[in-house]
């Protein structure tokens, strides 16, 4: 008979398994699109790039790395869940957990404090 502990491992596998499995699915899918797009065989005279604001460069590097600060949190936090609840099945702190992800999710990638701030036109 198996024991809560080798199921537990199991599953623990297979759902790495499975999200290995995935990514490489969007990378490769991603990869093709990303090929019919702009195709590698455009000589390089061909191609023009759009001349960029610096000032609009720097603010979207900025976005980007935010978005990735917080990404990496939400990770962490996501790890930080399953040993909470591995470990002590304590529903308390699971729930504070998830109350601060959600808050982070909600301001930065729903961007819920353009709701209340003035229309720019």
């Amino acid at each position: 008979m198996i024991s809560i502990t080798q199921a537990s491992l199991v599953l623990t596998g297979l759902s790495i398994l499975v999200g290995i499995l995935m990514l490489g699915g969007s990378l490769a899918f991603f990869g093709i699109i990303v090929r019919r797009e702009y195709p590698l065989d455009i000589p390089e005279r061909e191609i023009e790039e759009p001349a960029m604001d610096p000032a609009l460069l720097a603010k979207r590097t900025s976005a980007y790395r935010l978005g990735a600060i917080i990404l990496a949190g939400l990770a962490v936090l996501t790890a930080v869940e399953y040993v909470v609840g591995v470990a002590w099945s304590s529903v308390v702190i699971l729930l504070i957990l998830g109350l601060f992800k959600a808050g982070l999710i909600v301001q930065y990638f729903m961007h819920v404090t353009r709701v209340w701030s003035e229309e720019r036109h």
